[in-house]
């Protein structure tokens, strides 16, 4: 499988199988450790170091990361980003 600059999701099969969110970005590839969605976004900005995103690609990774998980959660979390 190739990877393209992108945001990923794999949801395992069976509820002891947790979804795993990870980013590839420039031959880059940042798993992020936690599952759970109010700290995502906490992780993904201490992302940037390692990822080495420029401004613009921070902000279009943090809204599709925002729009996956609101749809996925059916909850919005524009409100924590401060």
């Amino acid at each position: 499988m190739t990877f393209k600059n992108g945001l990923y999701s794999i949801n395992g099969q069976g509820p002891h199988f947790p979804r795993e969110i990870f980013i590839y970005y420039n031959h880059v590839l940042y798993s992020f450790s936690n599952s759970d969605s109010d700290k995502v976004l906490e992780e993904f900005i201490k992302s940037f170091g390692i990822l080495g995103l420029n401004e613009k690609d921070k902000i279009e990774y943090l809204s599709a990361i925002c729009t996956f998980l609101r749809e996925e959660l059916e909850e919005t979390y524009g409100a924590e980003i401060k």
